[in-house]
């Protein structure tokens, strides 16, 4: 007996695309070789006849004669394909429909509605994106009229929500166009105001505004550069947060003796004290160029204690005169108020912080331009060596130039005692006034200042070199001048002397003065300018005497009478920074019989008993051979 062969399979599915009119006419094409021959008469005779079904029994029972003759394992693989393919289509759509439960239900914050959702659809819809809605319909047929205007009713609600839709999307546009113009007026009115404008280097939608200064360290130029925000008035908003921040800064000198505050510098004078954003923009780039100056400062004061510089806390202390130093500070601006100075105190130094304050200032924007140039200038040789930031050289400048001034005062000071001393001899010292390398205020009062930044670039270039000033002393009874330059390079202070005039220098006589005589103290320079006038003086003397005087030794201050039987009158004028000396001597063959002292000028010379020294030598050459030097000088000169 024969076992029975069965397969568990399922219906046939019907193919929708075969129940289409392009598959359809396809078929019928192949079939019967297109629509020409076919008619309904010829139809229905076939439909009659059977003919039609008789090729579809036959065909079907082809395919199953087929299907019998394969071999059993291939049957088997068919079988399995099939239902792996049905088992994944009810899978697909029991997936389906739990997504669209879950999404349905997360809208009802449903813990496992989020849980049980597939991540295709996580990612691509939001939660809570489809909801129900209950519609009450009443029961019983509906007339069509109801449900035209039903339909009307909803597309009259919708229009209306889309009008009203628009309407405030039209408001919120114009008020969205006015809020941007007016943020963009802004813009344009600080581009138009010279502030560079630039994007945010880590925020490229969002523009900025640079206050700080593009060659300054990286540390300053990131914190110079603000964003400009759009505020709900449509006006502009500077964000400094992420600039210095905290209080406003600014840098103050002051001038110190024995603790006491005897000068000190001014705040900015800055006529924007109001609100706008110009002034805000002035006021943090005032306060983040203080602070970088201030950095540079106690940078470079820390390789400066040789010079006598002291940093300490927030405070710098440069060395000045004597007790006297100056003091830098970084202040809030809101305590920038200048102290009290006590009763009495002299105004000799009242403008030095404020300059000194100015130059600081001037000598870090001179860096910057130096750093400018060599960023847009030529390029260095390429070399393995990394190309290293030059520190700016800021109060090295500073510190020699009060070397400089403190050299020209007290040399000043000692030329000024100096003319005191001839002036109680009655010999009149002219002293010019000092002249600097570069006049300053000379060159600021003309009215030609369109290359004004390159003469203060030149300026600096020259005031952080050498410091050179020259004074001129005019010799008494002479036509020569004596021009005393003063040279200050680093921490060395130098002098040299030299000799101008009118009249014929002898070699042989005249003070021998090397050009390139160099002197470092002052006080050789002060000798050197006495003996000068001395040299002179005498010289002046032999040629105003018509022979009564001679001198073999001018530059000895030795002034010699003719000789009258082997006796003559012998006098020396000894002149020193501090006072001159007057000796007579009556001699006999180069010796001497007598000798007195007959005046030793100084600054504290009595006026009442006031003598010249050419007056008196003038009556020192008609005495008496034989005369006593100190009674006579005691009864006609009356000293």
């Amino acid at each position: 007996m024969m076992e029975a062969q069965s397969t568990i399979r399922p219906w046939n599915a019907e193919d929708p695309e075969q129940k289409a009119i392009p598959f359809l006419i396809s078929r019928i094409i192949d079939q019967r070789g297109g629509f020409r021959d076919i008619t309904e008469e010829s139809l229905e005779e076939e439909i009659a006849t059977g003919d039609s079904l008789l090729e579809d029994d036959v065909e079907s029972n082809a395919k199953m004669g087929d299907d019998e003759e394969k071999p059993r394992a291939e049957q088997v693989q068919a079988a399995r394909q099939d239902t792996m393919k049905l088992v994944h289509q009810a899978f697909n759509e029991s997936a389906q429909a739990l997504d669209l439960i879950s999404l349905l239900l997360s809208s009802y914050e449903v813990p496992a509605a989020y849980s049980s959702l597939s991540p295709y659809v996580q990612s691509n819809l939001p939660s809570k994106s489809l909801g129900t809605e209950t519609i009450s319909q009443p029961l019983g047929s509906v007339s069509s009229q109801g449900d035209a205007l039903t339909s009307a009713g909803w597309k009259l609600q919708s229009l209306n929500s889309t009008a009203d839709s628009l309407l405030k999307a039209a408001k919120r546009l114009e008020k969205e166009v006015s809020l941007e113009t007016k943020f963009w007026s802004h813009v344009l009115s600080i581009k138009n105001k010279g502030w560079p404008i630039s994007r945010l280097p880590k925020e490229k939608q969002v523009l900025a505004a640079r206050f700080g200064c593009l060659e300054s360290p990286a540390e300053f130029r990131e914190k110079g550069l603000a964003p400009l925000r759009r505020s709900e008035d449509g006006s502009i908003n500077l964000d400094l947060s992420g600039t210095l921040g905290g209080t406003p800064q600014t840098l103050r000198a002051r001038i110190l003796q024995n603790d006491n505050t005897i000068a000190c510098s001014t705040g900015r004078t800055n006529s924007m004290d109001d609100d706008s954003l110009d002034s805000t923009m002035v006021r943090a780039r005032d306060n983040i160029f203080d602070v970088e100056l201030f950095d540079a400062l106690y940078r470079e004061g820390r390789l400066l204690t040789s010079r006598g510089v002291k940093c300490h806390d927030n405070t710098i202390s440069l060395p000045l005169e004597d007790d006297r130093f100056i003091l830098i500070e970084l202040i809030d601006q809101a305590s920038d108020v200048p102290p009290a100075l006590p009763d009495g105190v002299s105004t000799k130094y009242q403008r030095l912080p404020q300059l000194v304050i100015i130059a600081l200032r001037l000598l870090l924007l001179h860096s910057h331009r130096q750093n400018y140039r060599r960023r847009t200038g030529k390029p260095p040789a390429i070399s393995e060596r990394p190309t290293q930031r030059i520190p700016p050289i800021i109060l090295r400048p500073v510190t020699s130039y009060l070397q400089h001034r403190k050299a020209i005062n007290e040399l000043n000071s000692h030329l000024q005692q100096l003319q005191s001393v001839l002036g109680n001899a009655e010999l009149k010292l002219d002293i010019g006034h000092p002249e600097e390398t570069i006049d300053l205020a000379n060159v600021l009062k003309s009215d030609n200042l369109g290359q004004l930044a390159n003469f203060v670039y030149e300026a600096m270039e020259s005031f952080s070199g050498p410091l050179e000033t020259s004074i001129r002393v005019q010799v008494p009874k002479q036509d020569t001048q004596l021009s005393i330059q003063i040279r200050t390079h680093v921490i060395q202070t130098q002098y040299k002397v030299l000799r101008s005039g009118d009249r014929t220098i002898d070699p042989e006589i005249d003070l021998d003065l090397p050009v390139d005589a160099i002197y470092n103290d002052q006080l050789d320079v002060l000798s050197l300018v006495a003996e000068v006038i001395q040299t002179d003086l005498v010289k002046h003397i032999t040629s105003q005497s018509t022979g009564k005087w001679q001198s073999e030794a001018p530059m000895q201050g030795e002034l010699e009478t003719s000789p009258q039987n082997g006796y003559y009158h012998q006098v020396k004028v000894d002149f020193r920074p501090d006072k001159v000396k007057l000796v007579w001597a009556v001699a006999q063959f180069m010796d001497q019989i007598s000798s007195h002292t007959v005046k030793v000028w100084d600054n504290t010379s009595v006026e009442s008993n006031k003598v010249g020294l050419i007056h008196a030598i003038d009556v020192i050459g008609s005495a008496p051979l034989d005369a006593n030097p100190a009674a006579f000088a005691e009864q006609f000169l009356r000293i």
